[in-house]
């Protein structure tokens, strides 16, 4: 699977939507090197998950986490990894996709929590990661919650669900969510806040494999686009959230506009708002800069400011939806402050 350059801002902005999607997780950061010992790990762990948990790199990870973060539960932190491979097998492949990957990104989050409550906020979980999938959707509905697998072994027991993307006639699973409850004999120890007592925490984990998300996502925006041509991503991951194009019946005045163009520009950026300034977004012609709105909502770009010969007498400029295809008059001083309210809600 390789990502062109506008594939991997996508997955730029998915991985930071996921990183951000709970305020109450840690980041914790491995080098490449780590994530290889930790992918043997895994490699060796497919007849036995819970192996992951019992071994060296477990145990010096997790005693890091004791001295550089909290020696108490609930704590919450995450991994980015760089794997050298990744395999995923469909347990009924005529239902799922299979993929066998290399050099991808693997995001996880840890929740160590007591056991008493393992359960509940393994539901609860579930309920957060399937929500946060739906948000980014045009067709909500695709999103399911697989059916429940137990592994146990001698070590302990692993309760794992996917979040799946119901695509035709066949499914994606998007996310891993699992319960890991490992024997008390294990020297992995947190102190539960509440009862003051060392005890041996269980875990719910969830993890994504960013280039099979970003999959995930796209198909989902090409199925959502029905008739049309655009491609529906939210606005929130867009590789770019904003096109800025010039047009004039005047050709005299293509120069001032595009000098008027570079100045939203300016200020859309410093906001933070990822914008597109093509020389080849300025035009005479009608039809042309109809085509050029038609590019952009083919790149998935959800909105377009067009300036033309009101914005140089007044400051008045058209911002045009993609997914309504319908446009509003705002002034220039304007746009930076309303785009921020726009991109900050869903």
């Amino acid at each position: 699977l390789t990502l062109l350059p506008l594939g991997q801002k996508l997955l730029d902005n998915l991985k930071r939507e996921w990183i951000n999607s709970d305020p109450v997780i840690n980041i914790y950061h491995r080098n490449e090197e780590n994530a290889r010992e930790t992918q043997k790990v895994r490699e060796t762990c497919k007849e036995n998950p819970l192996s992951l948990y019992t071994s060296k790199d477990f145990e010096e990870k997790f005693r890091n986490l004791k001295e550089n973060y909290q020696a108490e539960i609930p704590l919450g932190v995450s991994e980015c990894l760089s794997c050298p491979s990744f395999e995923r097998k469909a347990e009924n492949p005529g239902e799922s996709l299979n993929f066998s990957l290399k050099n991808i990104q693997y995001l996880t989050c840890s929740y160590f929590i007591s056991p008493v409550s393992a359960i509940e906020q393994f539901y609860r979980i579930q309920r957060q990661r399937k929500i946060w999938w739906m948000k980014y959707s045009s067709n909500p509905g695709r999103f399911k919650v697989s059916e429940s697998k137990t592994i146990e072994q001698s070590e302990g027991k692993i309760q794992r669900i996917s979040i799946r993307s119901n695509i035709n006639e066949s499914s994606l699973d998007l996310e891993t969510i699992e319960l890991i409850s490992l024997n008390s004999g294990r020297n992995l120890k947190l102190r539960d806040q509440r009862s003051g007592q060392e005890i041996t925490p269980a875990i719910v984990k969830t993890g994504i494999c960013l280039e099979i998300a970003t999959l995930g996502v796209l198909v989902d925006a090409i199925d959502s686009s029905d008739e049309t041509e655009s491609l529906m991503l939210h606005r929130k991951i867009a590789p770019h959230q904003l096109a800025v194009l010039c047009y004039s019946q005047q050709p005299d005045n293509l120069s001032d506009l595009q000098d008027l163009a570079q100045l939203v520009t300016i200020n859309t950026r410093k906001v933070g708002i990822s914008t597109l300034n093509l020389p080849k977004g300025a035009t005479d012609e009608e039809k042309h800069l109809s085509q050029e709105l038609s590019v952009m909502d083919r790149l998935g770009v959800p909105y377009c400011i067009i300036l033309n010969d009101e914005s140089l007498r007044n400051g008045i400029l058209q911002l045009r939806s993609r997914d309504t295809s319908l446009s509003e008059a705002i002034h220039l001083t304007d746009i930076p402050k309303y785009l921020i309210k726009i991109y900050s809600s869903f």
